[in-house]
């Protein structure tokens, strides 16, 4: 075994599919951003508690525009 393996001699695709199965199966919300504050994930569980589909925010900077996502729509159950 390679000294620098972390992953317990796990291929790539198997770790890839254990974290999507977590994502898939958490019943805590969970998202993952990018080095740079973009999302990448969005489970389906954060879907529910927030009311916010995973398609609008996939690609949004988790302090700028997810920030006004929530923003806007609290505005709009005010309305409501």
């Amino acid at each position: 075994m390679d000294a620098g393996n972390t992953n317990g001699g796990k291929n790539l695709k198997t770790c890839n599919t254990d974290i999507n199965s977590l994502l898939k199966n958490a019943v805590i919300g969970i998202s993952i951003t990018d080095e740079t504050g973009k999302l990448t994930e969005w489970n389906k569980t954060l879907e529910n508690i927030t009311g916010i589909y995973s398609g609008n925010v996939s690609g949004k900077y988790i302090w700028g525009d997810l920030y006004n996502i929530f923003y806007m729509r609290r505005k709009i159950e005010k309305i409501n």
